[in-house]
This record gives C-alpha cells, sequence and structure tokens, in this order.
C-alpha cells in the first residue's frame, strides 16, 4: 500500500532543508533578544521548550514560503529548497 501523506507534512518535508539553514538564526535571535529584555540567559521547562520549537518551525516555514514565492527557482541557492 502506499502512503498519502497530509499537505502540511509535504510542504514541511519540501521545506525541511531550507528549515535545517535557518532555524538557528532564529533561535540564535530569540535568544539574544530575551536576554537583552530580561537581562538573564532563557531558562525552561518541556512545555516552554515544545511551544519554541512549534514556534521556531512555524516562523522559518513562514519566511521560507515567502523566499520560495519571490525568488521563484532561484530560492534553491538561497535557501536551500
Amino acid at each position: 500500500t502506499r502512503l498519502i501523506a497530509s499537505p502540511k507534512v509535504s510542504e514541511l518535508a519540501d521545506l525541511s532543508f531550507g528549515l535545517f539553514f535557518i532555524h538557528s538564526y532564529f533561535i540564535t535571535g530569540a535568544k539574544l533578544a530575551y536576554s537583552r529584555l530580561v537581562g538573564a540567559a532563557p531558562t525552561g521547562n518541556l512545555l516552554s521548550w515544545m511551544l519554541f520549537t512549534a514556534v521556531v518551525v512555524l516562523l522559518c516555514c513562514a519566511v521560507l514560503r515567502v523566499v520560495k514565492h519571490f525568488a521563484g527557482p532561484r530560492s534553491r541557492w538561497l535557501v536551500g529548497c
């Protein structure tokens, strides 16, 4: 039998290579912003880690979609997908 993935899973698979390259920018930016606002390194628990992970993935996917839309086939050179 053939597995049929949902459209969201297929899109995430298409964006995964680009997500690998840009996610660290979002994580680093969030850590720096938090440190400047609060004055200390971020601490957390499992719930905050899962929420942060989901937010980073969603933001990265949104940025990658925008880049793919405007760059077209050249987006592979810019963000890897």
